[in-house]
């Protein structure tokens, strides 16, 4: 028959907890950088676009007066 040490079962529970919480936290993390990124992004392109069209119509209108 096998002794099972009720500290050492505590222990090791108790690193187990510890090492998924700290998975979590990782994975908290890793998702709020790849948000951030992505609305980074977003903006980034939604300003380029902006850059864009503001380019092409100065390109593209006809003076309101003709000389």
């Amino acid at each position: 028959m096998y002794y099972i040490h009720p500290t050492e079962v505590w222990r090791e529970r108790h690193f187990a907890l510890l090492r998924e919480a700290e998975e979590r936290r990782h994975v908290r993390q890793l998702l709020r950088t790849r948000q951030r990124k992505s609305s980074r992004d977003g903006s980034r392109s939604h300003t380029a676009a902006l850059g864009r069209v503001i380019d092409s119509w100065g390109r593209t209108s006809v003076p309101f007066f003709r000389a």
